[in-house]
């Protein structure tokens, strides 16, 4: 990217910017009237502000382990003291909170934790978790010294069998085995039935997202995201034809019979690969019925300037698609390594986010960004950045 487009990145934010904070004035309202953009109380009023957003020039942003329920129990943290402010969203997974392959104990203090802060959070800033669920191999047996130490047992697949050799290859298609009940997961049941009780543990938590009047508080449920990818059992490498989109239906219609009075909104997730042409994209596609927000993920941004024309590229995509079918679209995933070394930290929200958020032909209402967006000096400046500008919705 030249000098002269990132001066005009830098002066298409101001002008965002600009535009968010005079809307008022444009459509008659005076500026104490403009949207609280956490004032959903049910999920008319939740998605009808996630279409708002980006239709004043806005986006909400949320950050994957804001609240690290791993180690902390509350949302009062450094970054409260740095920003001045908390995010109206947040990323949790419940994958270390569920399951077999983690020890109970990990299990009960991951989610007692989190049950604490998604409260906290919905109390003091009616913030809502973007929920992720890396789910666990029905094959990761805790004792095998192939997954000894490893963080993530969904990666326990056929697709990884250079890294896992263990893995039975018999059961490559794990999909299929729990659409149609067979193999034999590490509890000894058919994956089918395994599966389902999953589905039921992560209900059971999503059925204690209540208010103190006993009100479901919205969340959004990321499920089985980067379809296109190499590195989890679920993808579509590891599914014939049809499996996959049949598996999405699946887990949402469970969530929906075990959490009928929830607030969820299910959102589809590929990755930049499918994110680059409308029919890449909807090849996957499970059905209009089944999802609420198209998203997808992309670590090309912050790479460099000459890969921002595509990572707009992507974001028009996307936006277009969900223009298309009246659902929200969102940027699920992005960031660069956290080392001081890699170039643009400082950077990083101004120079290569902004163009993709700000530009006239994408309507990202959510931007999240994966792991540690400020956990370098480097990146602090430019997420202090980010957050101050009128652009972005947080509690300021």
């Amino acid at each position: 990217m030249s000098c002269m487009t990132r001066i005009f990145a830098a002066a298409l934010l101001i002008l965002s910017s600009a535009a968010a904070v005079s809307c008022g004035k444009d459509d008659g309202r005076e500026a104490s009237e403009q949207p609280v953009w956490n004032s959903w109380t049910d999920r008319k009023s939740f998605v009808a502000l996630l279409h708002k957003a980006p239709q004043e020039g806005k986006v909400y942003t949320s950050q994957q382990n804001y609240y690290d329920f791993k180690t902390r129990d509350t949302i009062l943290n450094s970054r409260h003291e740095r920003y001045g402010g908390y995010p109206l969203m947040y990323g949790i997974d419940f994958s270390t909170m569920t399951g077999t392959y983690y020890p109970k104990g990990t299990r009960v203090r991951h989610h007692t934790n989190m049950m604490k802060i998604f409260r906290q959070a919905w109390e003091e800033n009616r913030a809502v978790p973007v929920c992720s669920w890396h789910l666990e191999s029905p094959y990761a047996e805790a004792s095998n010294p192939d997954l000894g130490g490893t963080v993530l047992p969904c990666r326990f697949c056929w697709q990884k069998k250079d890294e896992y050799p263990s893995f039975p290859e018999r059961h490559r298609y794990q999909v299929a085995e729990i659409l149609n009940n067979t193999g034999e997961a590490v509890t000894g049941q058919k994956c089918g039935d395994w599966f389902d009780d999953r589905v039921r543990e992560v209900a059971d938590i999503i059925n204690q997202f209540v208010d103190e009047d006993g009100n479901p508080i919205p969340i959004i449920f990321r499920l089985w995201h980067e379809l296109e990818s190499w590195w989890a059992w679920w993808q579509v490498h590891d599914t014939r034809e049809g499996e996959y989109q049949e598996f999405y239906r699946l887990t949402v219609s469970k969530f929906r019979e075990y959490c009928p009075d929830a607030v969820i909104l299910f959102a589809y997730c590929t990755d930049k690969y499918n994110s680059e042409t409308p029919e890449k994209y909807m090849a996957y596609w499970p059905g209009d019925g089944y999802v609420d927000i198209m998203g997808y993920d992309d670590y090309t941004i912050g790479t460099g300037y000459d890969a921002v024309d595509m990572s707009v590229t992507r974001a028009r995509v996307v936006s277009a698609l969900a223009k298309e079918h009246g659902k929200i679209a969102m940027l699920c995933e992005t960031l660069r390594p956290a080392d001081e070394e890699t170039p643009y930290q400082d950077i990083f929200f101004q120079d290569f986010v902004t163009p993709v958020v700000s530009d006239p032909q994408t309507s990202l209402s959510i931007f999240q960004v994966w792991g540690g967006a400020d956990n370098t000096e480097l990146r602090k400046v430019s997420f202090k950045g980010w957050y101050d500008s009128d652009m972005t919705i947080f509690n300021k």
